[in-house]
């Protein structure tokens, strides 16, 4: 979620390196449990919302059954920030799994996948607009 790009080293070597760009206490007593707790959340498929937490659970156990988890880290990231407004979730969802399931049918790489992931966890991250035409989370015609 921090690195938005394929791992070239360890976890624990990309980590260090992070932090070094951030507050390690910020990281540790705000980012990693809201983090884990989305990530629970999102394995389990687990979106407690009146209107829309069966649509998001629907979208979210299918996005689970894929074989590559390159959809995880903006999913967290949308998570943190919006899990209280249960029609944004449930739109955000429906397309992230859109983007997932098409890039098998285009028969994406894993790094093509990655980037495009890093991309949709960057605009979440700096609040851009993810139902705009050039948005990474949306498909083109192309």
């Amino acid at each position: 979620m921090l690195r938005k790009t394929k791992a070239k080293e360890s976890m624990l070597d990309e980590l260090t390196a992070d932090l070094k760009r951030t507050s390690s206490l910020t990281f540790c007593e705000v980012t990693l449990p809201r983090a884990k707790e989305a990530f629970d959340a999102i394995r389990s498929a687990d979106y407690q919302h009146d209107e829309t937490g069966k649509a998001v659970n629907i979208c979210l156990g299918w996005l689970n059954r894929l074989e590559f988890k390159d959809w995880v880290p903006p999913a967290i990231a949308f998570w943190i920030r919006h899990k209280k407004d249960g029609l944004r979730m449930r739109r955000f969802f429906q397309d992230l799994e859109r983007l997932a399931y098409s890039m098998i049918v285009r028969r994406e790489s894993d790094n093509a996948r990655i980037a495009r992931f890093g991309e949709v966890t960057k605009s979440i991250e700096e609040n851009t607009d993810l139902w705009a035409d050039k948005s990474p989370l949306q498909l083109t015609p192309a």
